[in-house]
């Protein structure tokens, strides 16, 4: 889902760490350290779209 909407997924983010924090049996500490990492994986992905929409078309 991170490619196709990004911004919808650093939306759901928070929720899924929570999820995935309790199933895998992460410390807070791990659970904040693995949502900053997507989300900053997720900031580049938006940052990618926005420059690709506001390219003009080549050829």
């Amino acid at each position: 889902a991170l490619f196709l909407d990004a911004a919808a997924a650093a939306a759901v983010a928070p929720a899924v760490a929570d999820l995935v924090a309790h199933e895998l049996g992460w410390s807070a500490p791990r659970r904040e350290a693995e949502l900053a990492a997507f989300l900053a994986l997720a900031a580049r992905y938006c940052a990618r779209s926005r420059s690709t929409a506001s390219s003009p078309p080549s050829g």
